[in-house]
């Protein structure tokens, strides 16, 4: 089970506020969503790879709960995140998948 429910964090792991009045967090899921979303002509991506991309997207958008998720959905959230998020966000997306750089096994 995969957690991406979570906020996502300074470098220090203090949760980045968005909305001061509300005190509203960005949830890790939307980062990633986000990232699935992503066009990215170099790769050309087919229509299929396109619509799955979508389709996990909208589950982690849309979830209020950890996700079981496939070995092929974990791969493809990572390689997309790696390409589109920063270090600072793409640390913690690696941190919940259980990734490590190398090296570091």
């Amino acid at each position: 089970m995969f957690d991406f429910t979570t906020p996502i964090c300074d470098i220090k792991g203090k949760p980045i506020v968005i909305n001061e009045e509300t005190g509203e967090t960005k949830p890790l899921a939307d980062l990633i969503a986000e990232a699935l979303l992503a066009d990215d002509p170099d790769t050309k991506a087919t229509g299929a790879d396109k619509l799955r991309r979508h389709g996990l997207a909208q589950r982690l958008a849309m979830a209020d709960a950890p996700l079981e998720l496939t070995a092929k959905e974990q791969t493809v959230i990572n390689e997309q995140c790696g390409k589109y998020l920063n270090p600072l966000a793409y640390g913690q997306v690696a941190a919940v998948l259980g990734v490590k750089a190398k090296g570091e096994e």
